[in-house]
């Protein structure tokens, strides 16, 4: 009876195991800002949220998110810059990968925090 709920446990393991999520939290922190970009999903099937989040008394950020399929086609997503806080979220889609720029600046123009995220 013990053999057969070791094995049925096992089982129950190894099966959980083969069942791959995918779950990628990236951020970057810096004193001027900060850069996340999370992708969840599984069998190339994911969805994507980015954000670019203002520090120590910047204003204005910047967001652009480049999407890479399959197929080679690449879509750009350039939300410019904006007065406060930058998000993006997108909704689950055949992806190969994600490429996020994120940026602060004071006045919109010189920026003070500027980063690259892959997945």
């Amino acid at each position: 009876m013990k053999i057969r709920k070791i094995l049925g446990a096992t089982l129950v393991c190894v099966t959980l195991m083969t069942t791959v999520v995918m779950a990628a939290n990236i951020s970057r922190e810096e004193y001027y800002g900060s850069a996340f970009l999370n992708v969840d999903g599984r069998d190339g099937v994911y969805k994507v949220n980015a954000s670019t989040i203002r520090n120590h008394g910047t204003t204005h950020s910047y967001l652009n998110v480049k999407k890479t399929y399959y197929n080679g086609e690449e879509t750009v997503l350039d939300f410019g810059q904006k007065r406060g806080d930058s998000f993006y979220e997108s909704g689950y889609e055949y992806i190969e990968n994600y490429e996020t720029t994120h940026k602060t600046s004071f006045d919109g123009a010189n920026h003070k925090f500027s980063i690259k995220l892959f997945y």
